[in-house]
């Protein structure tokens, strides 16, 4: 099978910044491995809970909560141009509003721009928030934003797309982990 160039360019720098990005990771990994429990744990918050607490509804959450988000996070490596989310979507669980309600001691939600059935914590790079058939930028979201935290309520059709504009690494935290944890 022949690929094209472009194809090929394209898996090329996909695949160098994913070493770039998976070597960062590794050693991250490997390092972390040798703290205690406790000492992992607290080096892990430290690094990652400013993502989580910059939720409205998280804001008030406890260091265990805050520490059961984070061991539940999954990384993901878009390339430039790739769909993380599509206009449309709908999530298939629904979340129990007022438990969660009651237990992060919500205010007030969020905008939503993009629901479904979980939310993404932009660790490195770049997202914009858009209409497909319009091409309509609503938002860009960067390093330590977040996008969708309005689905990890409740499920329904997204409202908008999200697309990478540069390599992004998205930690994504699903609605089925945070129900384990409320």
């Amino acid at each position: 099978m022949r690929i094209p160039t472009d194809l090929r360019r394209e898996l090329r720098g996909y695949f160098q910044q994913l070493r770039q990005t998976s070597l960062l990771f590794e050693d991250e990994r490997r390092l972390l491995a040798r703290l205690s429990p406790e000492l992992r744990s607290r080096v892990q918050r430290l690094a990652n809970s400013g993502l989580i607490k910059k939720v409205p509804f998280f804001k008030n959450a406890g260091d265990r909560c805050i520490a059961d988000i984070l061991a539940g996070l999954e990384k993901q490596l878009y390339v430039p141009g790739e769909i993380v989310i599509n206009e449309g979507d709908i999530g298939d669980r629904h979340c129990h509003l007022l438990l969660l309600l009651h237990r992060l001691q919500l205010s007030s939600l969020h905008h939503p721009l993009s629901l479904g059935r979980e939310m993404f914590f932009v660790k490195q790079g770049v997202v914009e928030i858009l209409l497909l058939r319009s091409q309509k930028v609503l938002a860009v979201v960067g390093r330590g934003e977040y996008f969708g935290e309005v689905a990890i309520l409740y499920a329904q059709r997204r409202g908008a797309s999200a697309r990478a504009v540069t390599f992004t690494l998205i930690l994504t935290l699903h609605q089925a982990h945070l129900a384990t944890i409320v």
